[in-house]
């Protein structure tokens, strides 16, 4: 089997684990995605950047702050950078970064980057219509849950 392919196994059982926070497994998962990427051929497309997104997102569950926010920002910027704003590993980086600083208690970062993901989506040629709504939902989502500074109605953000 191809390396890449091994990877991508091992990436979908990190995914699952995140989603039913069983953090450790999780980590366990996307580390060995990790080491077999990293053993291959030349990365391409994101794969690596994916696989740390998830090991972030297990590492914070497992209250690791400070290993897990490191790989959670970097790795979201590599995947804007190579992949488009829409992409659906893309935006579900942005989201586990969001999560990150709204669980943590630090929202002025949730909001910085939630704002900063929305520019991006404006920034598209064509302006992704998907990242609009995914970002503008998260914007939403903040003010209804009663954290004043993510009201939509005080984001300094001019739409042109």
């Amino acid at each position: 089997r191809h390396p890449r392919r091994k990877a991508l196994s091992c990436w979908q059982l990190a995914r699952r684990a995140e989603l039913e926070r069983r953090y450790v497994e999780g980590e366990s998962w996307s580390r060995r995605a990790i080491e077999i990427l990293e053993s291959g051929p030349a990365e391409r497309f994101g794969f690596i950047a994916n696989a740390e997104s998830v090991l972030g997102a297990c590492l914070a569950g497992q209250g690791r702050q400070e290993e897990a926010e490191p790989l959670l920002v970097r790795r979201y910027q590599v995947q804007r950078r190579d992949l488009t704003v829409g992409n659906h590993n893309t935006i579900a980086a942005a989201q586990r970064l969001i999560t990150f600083y709204e669980t943590t208690g630090r929202e002025d970062e949730a909001d910085i980057w939630r704002l900063e993901y929305l520019r991006e989506a404006l920034r598209a040629d064509p302006p992704d219509a998907a990242s609009l709504n995914s970002a503008a939902w998260r914007i939403d989502l903040a003010a209804k849950l009663g954290r004043g500074r993510s009201s939509p109605h005080r984001c300094p953000l001019r739409l042109q």
